[in-house]
């Protein structure tokens, strides 16, 4: 997946990440990085469960991973992908 652009909310100084601590203001990201990884473990576990075709739940974590990072475009494609199986269901 690829890293997302941040800003840090201490001082809007923006970056790849999120680090550990903000470069410029040395603020605590950890907060961020937590939010950054279960937004990743949610698309991994939408990717299991959709090669095991199980489409209603694997719409539910990638929507959990798009509302932490609206931005992923690779969570938008398996999105896509899910609701197109979802629908040849009806």
């Amino acid at each position: 997946m690829p890293i997302a652009t941040i800003a840090c909310p201490h001082c809007t100084h923006r970056m790849s990440g999120p680090p550990a601590r903000c470069p410029r203001c040395r603020g605590d990201l950890g907060p961020l990085a937590r939010l950054a990884a279960f937004a990743d473990w949610h698309y991994n576990e939408a990717l299991r469960l959709y090669r095991t075709r199980e489409w209603v739940r694997a719409a539910e974590s990638i929507g959990v991973t798009l509302a932490l990072n609206p931005g992923d475009t690779e969570a938008k494609a398996l999105r896509r992908k899910i609701r197109a199986k979802l629908n040849r269901r009806r």
